[in-house]
């Protein structure tokens, strides 16, 4: 894996801060086929009607605070990489939670057929072992990665807590943005399909989240993860939203270990 890469300073009004390394992968290339990513800006219909307001601004972290949890997740954070839905690919990003085992978003991987995991400079097959689209999470098993695992947090963040999204927007470098967290909602609403509805822990972050973040860590603390990105605010360009650390532990907490494929779905 070799060691971290240097971090460029982190923008303090919360825009994207690309790291530029050669031991990073450079921008994806599919020759022959439409490369189709997933539109963060487009919400999955979780929130059930209209979006609420966005909550009032919050400080991002301080420079120094940000890069130490920046180098803290560099090497547990992957591109996602679906096949499966018509000829092109969907591209998203994901976390590792144990060696072999990472989380993303439910709506990356949506009616796969096909999944690579990209870490670093290696790609893995993977297989989508849990799939969850009430919440819009997903967990994948990827034999041999040996990756370096994050901690999910146990409770929701609140309001002012500081921290990250890594992400790989546009399905090219590793990225790394400012958050803060501006509020946290337990909403109800339909699943990735707009069918139903069920209650699920939603991170509101300010933090310019593009599409591709899909699926990326919200780190908070040193090797802990607060959140999954899951989007972006159709209001606000400065606003985005994630699924709580503590909704990820209880739903895909249970199938960390499992290695059997299951269904995921229909493509959307």
């Amino acid at each position: 894996m070799g060691m971290a890469p240097s971090l460029a300073p982190l923008a303090r009004d919360s825009i994207a801060v690309q790291i530029a390394t050669d031991r990073l992968p450079a921008p994806m290339s599919v020759a022959g086929r439409l490369l189709t990513l997933i539109d963060t800006t487009d919400l999955p219909p979780l929130f059930g009607g209209l979006e609420p307001p966005p909550a009032a601004p919050v400080d991002l972290p301080p420079d120094a605070e940000a890069q130490a949890l920046a180098r803290s997740a560099l090497a547990s954070t992957a591109r996602i990489t679906a096949s499966g839905c018509g000829a092109g690919l969907a591209v998203g990003s994901g976390f590792f939670v144990s060696s072999t085992h990472a989380v993303t978003n439910a709506h990356v991987v949506a009616g796969s057929s096909q999944t690579t995991v990209t870490l670093g400079t290696s790609s893995f097959d993977a297989v989508v072992v849990a799939y969850d689209d009430e919440v819009d999470l997903a967990l994948l098993h990827v034999p041999g990665a040996g990756a370096q695992p994050l901690r999910l947090a146990s409770t929701t963040p609140t309001r002012g807590t500081t921290g990250v999204a890594l992400g790989y927007p546009g399905g090219g470098d590793l990225t790394v943005t400012a958050a803060g967290v501006t509020a946290s909602h337990d909403i109800s609403g339909p699943n990735i399909y707009g069918q139903g509805s069920y209650e699920r822990s939603v991170v509101e972050l300010r933090s310019a989240i593009r599409r591709g973040n899909s699926g990326g860590p919200l780190v908070i603390e040193p090797g802990l993860v607060g959140g999954v990105i899951f989007g972006a605010s159709r209001i606000d360009p400065e606003v985005g939203y994630a699924i709580g650390a503590d909704e990820a532990v209880e739903r895909l907490g249970p199938f960390i270990g499992f290695t059997a494929a299951v269904d995921t779905g229909a493509c959307l």
